[in-house]
């Protein structure tokens, strides 16, 4: 898209970030597993950890309906994204497709 359009990217605001998502990863602190007396995790705590999970969501059909709906919503709005600039770039010129793009992605940011 930035070829057709004729701009570069933006690299000194991705510069920019990336300390501040060092500093972010590196406040994360994620458990060990409990080894085994060979020294390896045990692989049945995690999967039933995974089968807690999934009965969670089948208990409460409510919760499985809302992430049914969302990704489904998403998996429709993601195929319809793919085909949008080729439609605008139908009628109209890149420069309008990439002002176009430019104004959905910040009104995306403060929505």
């Amino acid at each position: 898209m930035l070829v057709t359009v004729g701009s570069r990217p933006g690299v000194a605001g991705r510069r920019r970030h990336v300390p501040g998502a060092a500093v972010r990863w590196g406040s994360v602190r994620i458990p060990r597993p409990q080894a085994t007396e060979a020294g390896r995790p045990q692989p049945e705590i995690a999967l039933a950890r995974r089968v807690g999970g999934w009965d969670y969501l089948r208990d409460r059909s409510g919760l499985m309906a809302l992430l049914l709906l969302f990704s489904s919503v998403n998996f429709l709005v993601a195929s319809v994204n793919v085909l949008y600039i080729p439609l605008v770039l139908s009628f109209a010129s890149p420069g309008c497709a990439g002002r176009d793009a430019d104004r959905r992605g910040k009104s995306a940011c403060f929505w």
